[in-house]
């Protein structure tokens, strides 16, 4: 029996105090962040929750302090369904602060995960349809680029900016810019990367190196990959960055069968 149906079953069963204590282990830090995830849905589906807002407020409560937290959609989905005083005014002022920030709205998605789910709304998600323009491999389109061991290149926060504000940086290898060199000359391809005061750049299939003291300007090229925050809720865009993480340089991703 798993830790989610066990609690739920002590709880059904009138075992509120050994739900309680199973409860309050889970959501322990040694438990890893789907676990943890798994227990605040409870709380947010219970009829009677009240005996359970201990745990919640302080959830909320290291929440505001750091809304980087693996459960922190389940949390505030909680808190936001809650009839306690405290809870009610502490997801208000949650709300308050973050505003109209997307960034920090969006942090809630950075951590935690389900890989596997992410891969599925990566494939066939109707509207978002990532595989449309990105390949993983031989798999996908190629509008975008080949996101094969992206997560060997960026990490999980530069993952979460490029799908909620897709223009705001480059990863090398994973996007466009225009070079004006001191000589006139225009240049657009894809930005390999910058070492040792060299600018590897990609032209059609041609390797270019530029010398930064030879560039008069360098522009970054609008991304047309639409930004996710309008096609995906906060879940999705958190199992996107997920399954995005796994696809590390000689790793298999998620359901990946062996041959």
């Amino acid at each position: 029996m798993t830790q989610r149906r066990f609690i739920y079953t002590a709880y059904r069963l009138g075992d509120q105090q050994n739900a309680k204590r199973l409860i309050a282990i889970t959501l322990h830090p040694q438990f890893d962040a789907m676990q943890r995830i798994d227990t605040l849905r409870l709380l947010a589906i219970w009829t009677n929750p009240h005996e359970l807002d201990r745990h919640l407020l302080a959830a909320i409560t290291k929440l505001q302090k750091s809304n980087i937290l693996g459960e922190a959609i389940e949390i505030l989905n909680a808190a936001s369904k809650s009839e306690n005083k405290k809870i009610t005014a502490a997801f208000k002022a949650y709300t308050l602060a973050i505003g109209a920030d997307l960034q920090k709205k969006f942090n809630v998605s950075l951590l935690g995960g389900d890989a596997l789910n992410g891969k599925s709304l990566f494939t066939s998600h109707p509207t978002a349809a990532c595989a449309r323009c990105h390949s993983i491999g031989k798999n996908g389109g190629n509008a975008g680029p080949n996101l094969e061991g992206i997560a060997s290149v960026i990490d999980r926060k530069t993952i979460l900016e490029s799908l909620i504000d897709p223009s705001a940086r480059i990863a090398p290898g994973f996007g466009n810019v225009s070079i004006i060199t001191k000589q006139k000359k225009t240049l657009t391809g894809m930005f390999l990367g910058e070492k040792n005061g060299v600018i590897k750049l990609k032209v059609g299939n041609d390797i270019m190196k530029i010398k930064l003291d030879e560039v008069s300007t360098l522009n970054k090229l609008p991304s047309s990959m639409p930004p996710m925050h309008l096609l995906l809720k906060e879940r999705e865009v958190r199992d996107i960055v997920a399954f995005i993480d796994s696809l590390k340089q000689n790793k298999k991703t998620p359901g990946a069968k062996s041959h």
